[in-house]
């Protein structure tokens, strides 16, 4: 196996960042900064700083979107780091790339916005009543179209509605989905379109069903490792025990138990027959995902503050010192 390499300053030090691959290039941002790393050329292509905090939005082939102050949305060149276009837009939650229109569909705290990406264009605007959750909710697009909505009332209770696809239309509200649903996170759609949601606030990964918005399955889960939506029937969470599991949501049962010993885990990612993961922020883990036994554990030598990404034959992570760190992926 080859070594661990420490390649380049990307980040600032002691920052929190995520790192996202597009095509052969690394990109690390950490709310002050960007960088771009060539995989193909072993060089930093490109570093953009910004003086004030910004939110980096997601990637797409035409660039990469970020929410800079004053509330704008932005698209950067993903060759050079340079503002192709900027417009007024309050970010809130994820939206998604059409690939067919090369348009990007924003949502912000009461309308989605398709955005034309050669331009920034708003081509079309779906406005959403702030009557069924509140202003300050989140807003999730579904890989089906249909918009999730997640926030709470006045006392608490957690709501989710459902709108769409991709219109103003109610077409189902849920009230009693989970407590201080501002921590509900959209994990992804399942089997028939069924909305997998994770409150993190109560520990319990919940599905609903896509057309009536009822739950269909309660799951308890540690908040402290982010569920994972493998493919469109598994699950792959830790139980209050401290167990890895996988579930069937076909079968409504555990697969598999891992017993792991930490506090603290990184978003975990799916490649081959392995589930990888940063655990306490100083040791990247792998275990089978067929059979749940441990398989690798690996040291960079300092604490990780990144996310991990996976591309070819290595893993790509940020060190509290503010390198990108390539780790050679295990036969």
């Amino acid at each position: 196996m080859s070594e661990t390499r420490r390649i380049a300053p990307v980040c600032n030090p002691g920052m929190h960042s995520q790192v996202v691959i597009e095509g052969q290039t690394v990109f690390a941002a950490d709310g002050k900064s960007i960088s771009a790393y060539g995989i193909n050329s072993d060089s930093v292509l490109w570093r953009k700083e910004f003086e004030n905090a910004f939110k980096f939005v997601g990637k797409t082939p035409l660039g990469l979107l970020v929410q800079l102050p004053p509330s704008k949305l932005t698209l950067l060149d993903i060759g050079t780091g340079e503002v192709i276009w900027q417009m007024h837009s309050v970010f809130s939650g994820n939206g998604f790339f059409d690939e067919r229109s090369q348009t990007y569909w924003s949502p912000t705290n009461s309308a989605v916005l398709q955005i034309r990406l050669s331009d920034g264009e708003v081509l079309q605007k779906k406005q959403l009543s702030s009557h069924h959750v509140p202003f300050e909710s989140k807003l999730e697009i579904a890989s089906n179209g249909v918009l999730c909505r997640a926030g709470s009332d006045s006392a608490g209770t957690g709501i989710v509605a459902a709108y769409g696809p991709l219109d103003s239309a109610l077409v189902w509200i849920n009230k009693s989905s989970g407590s201080k649903a501002t921590n509900i996170q959209f994990i992804g759609t399942a089997m028939g379109g069924d909305f997998v949601l994770f409150d993190q606030y109560k520990g319990e990964v919940l599905t609903l069903d896509a057309a009536s918005g009822k739950v269909k399955l309660r799951l308890s889960a540690s908040n402290s490792f982010p569920p994972l939506l493998a493919g469109d029937s598994t699950l792959v969470i830790l139980d209050l025990k401290g167990n890895l599991c996988r579930f069937d949501l076909v079968k409504g049962s555990i697969t598999w138990t891992c017993p792991l010993k930490g506090v603290g885990y990184s978003k975990s990612v799916l490649s081959g027959k392995k589930v990888w993961f940063i655990q306490d922020e100083a040791t990247i883990r792998s275990v089978d995902f067929e059979t749940g036994e441990k398989v690798d554990e690996i040291s960079i030598g300092g604490q990780i503050l990144s996310n991990l990404a996976i591309q070819s034959e290595n893993i790509f992570v940020v060190s509290e010192d503010g390198f990108l760190y390539a780790v050679p992926l295990p036969k």
